[in-house]
């Protein structure tokens, strides 16, 4: 199993793993690249805390290559949080879909999870300002109409 994603990943994890036991049973191999805040293409920073590579250039690729092919599912999640960091649309899903290049050259079934669009567009411009601001400060903050329209827009792709 491959993982690829930021906090629903982080939090959902022991959920996840029950679940593959369940359905796979074991043994059970996992590769995760996630986090707080994980992006598929830039480092990212989580209250001065940790840094991570963005997952395009992290170690898991590596990893992946050494092992002996296996039958493998990868779930692909959380494609938004890029939005945050201000890249654009059409960089983002140049990201995600290297990485899915690389896991359908190993044969992998991949299931990518879409954008909630449905529950963003509810979101008030002043908690959008607020979250954002506390999560990823000094990044350069983008109207809410442009996040919706760059939401709609990765979620297209």
């Amino acid at each position: 199993m491959i993982l690829l994603g930021a906090s629903n990943v982080k939090m959902g994890f022991p959920q996840i793993l029950t679940r593959l036991r369940a359905g796979a049973g074991e043994p059970l191999e996992i590769l995760a690249a996630l986090g707080h805040g994980r992006s598929f293409g830039l480092w990212s920073h989580l209250l001065g805390i940790r840094q991570l590579p963005g997952i395009v250039d992290c170690r898991l690729w590596d990893d992946l290559g050494r092992r002996p092919p296996l039958p493998t599912v990868a779930l692909v999640t959380d494609v938004g949080n890029d939005l945050l960091y201000g890249a654009s649309a059409p960089q983002i899903a140049g990201w995600v879909g290297t990485c899915l290049d690389r896991l359908a050259e190993r044969g992998a079934e991949i299931v990518l999870t879409l954008l909630p669009v449905a529950s963003l567009v509810k979101v008030s411009p002043v908690r959008y300002h607020l979250v954002r601001s506390i999560l990823f400060p000094g990044r350069r903050a983008a109207s809410w109409d442009a996040m919706l329209e760059s939401v709609r827009e990765l979620d297209e792709r």
